[in-house]
C-alpha cells in the first residue's frame, strides 16, 4: 500500500513548520493524513493496523514504531508539523540503519 521512502517525500514535501496531523488522533495522525491524501479515502491509523473502509491492514515495522513515537510527542492530542514527522521518521530510520533511499521491499 505505501512505503517508509514514499511518506519521507511526502513529508518533505511541506513546509517544515506547517502542520501534517495530529498526534493521539487516529483519523489525523500524519501517517492518515498522508494515506488519505493518497488514497482519496478516509483512513484510520491504529497503534498495529490501519483501517481502510472495511479492511483492516497491519503496519509496516517501521510504520508501527513511527505511530509510537508520535503518539508519546504529550499526553495530550497536539499538532505534529511536517518537521518534527520528518524527525520521527529519521529517528526510526536511525533505530533500524536504513539508507537514504532504500527499496520499498527493504521497508
Amino acid at each position: 500500500m505505501f512505503d517508509g521512502y514514499e511518506f519521507r517525500r511526502w513529508l518533505e514535501g511541506h513546509p517544515t513548520g506547517e502542520v501534517v496531523g495530529v498526534s493521539s488522533v487516529a483519523t489525523a495522525c500524519p501517517l492518515a493524513s498522508f494515506l488519505s491524501e493518497r488514497i482519496g479515502e478516509h483512513v484510520v491509523v491504529g497503534p498495529s493496523t490501519l483501517l481502510v473502509g472495511h479492511s483492516r491492514y497491519n503496519l509496516p515495522w517501521w510504520a508501527y514504531r513511527f505511530v509510537e513515537l508520535v503518539d508519546h510527542l504529550d499526553e495530550c492530542a497536539v499538532d505534529v508539523t511536517a518537521g518534527e514527522a520528518l524527525a520521527i521518521l529519521r529517528q526510526v530510520e536511525a533505530e533500524f540503519d536504513l539508507s537514504e533511499e532504500p527499496s520499498p521491499a527493504s521497508w
